[in-house]
């Protein structure tokens, strides 16, 4: 899984690897990675007003819980962000050692997943970032942009690629 944040909105693509590479970050190759999912979301006026390395973690915590249907029980998940200082608080860092009261409550809703995180550079984060910085759901003036907007968001996505499609109906 990779995500990001950016001050509009938050975006993540669900990866699966295809290739042997030794190397286990989801950019090894060009080839060896295939898209499962992705989503992105816009920020309520709160989250747009973020330190970066808050973003960034929110983006990790919405990433999971949008993709928890795919993530929960994965015992080789990988997520990967841009941002290296948040390597090491959602890594091996407990709870007590986290100051930040915002970074705890985020990294407090990422204890139910088992993940590895790494770090890629933002060079390779290139689809992440461009989902976060044009998300697809919700509405940025509205309080209420999580429920229909999102799988109306998603839908669209997924069907986009579609040439030949054929509406199932009860008649």
């Amino acid at each position: 899984m990779i995500s990001d944040w950016s001050k509009i909105g938050t975006g993540f693509l669900l990866v699966q690897k295809y290739c042997s590479c030794l190397e286990i970050t989801p950019k090894c190759c060009n080839d060896g990675w295939k898209l499962v999912f992705a989503g992105s979301k816009f920020n309520n006026p709160a989250e747009s007003k973020y330190a970066p390395i808050e973003g960034e973690c929110l983006a990790v915590v919405k990433a999971l819980e949008r993709a928890k249907y795919f993530v929960l029980g994965c015992q080789k998940l990988i997520v990967a962000l841009d941002h290296k200082p948040l390597v090491k608080i959602l890594g091996d860092r407990s709870l007590e050692n986290i100051n930040n009261p915002r970074l705890f409550k985020l990294k407090e809703k990422t204890l139910r997943y088992k993940f590895k995180i790494v770090h890629i550079s933002g060079r390779k984060n290139c689809g992440a970032d461009a989902v976060s910085r044009y998300p697809v759901a919700g509405d940025p003036t509205s309080d209420n942009n999580e429920s229909d907007d999102y799988i109306r968001g998603i839908g669209i996505g997924s069907l986009a690629g579609i040439d030949d499609l054929t509406v199932i109906t009860w008649e």
